[in-house]
């Protein structure tokens, strides 16, 4: 079943596993803050009542040396939900 406390347990582990420099949770609104670097952040926001994960950044050009490295990174969240 997809809920809170499943994301809230795989959003402690991926941190480490992606190496982000943090993950914060915001409990009320149900969303997490995944942060790459100190230029990028993801916003995960939840929608447990028809089971979605939406994963939203602001992204500007990125330097391309670290093209790659963000759009596999994008790629494997993409395909863990």
């Amino acid at each position: 079943m997809f809920s809170f406390e499943l994301v809230h347990q795989m959003m402690a582990e991926i941190g480490p596993l992606l190496e982000l420099e943090a993950v914060s949770e915001f409990e009320e609104e149900q969303s997490w803050a995944l942060f790459v670097d100190d230029e990028l952040t993801i916003t995960v926001d939840s929608d447990f009542e028809v089971g979605k994960l939406v994963l939203s950044a602001e992204l500007s050009s990125l330097p391309k040396e670290k093209q790659l490295a963000t759009y596999k990174m994008l790629l494997h969240f993409n395909y863990q939900w």
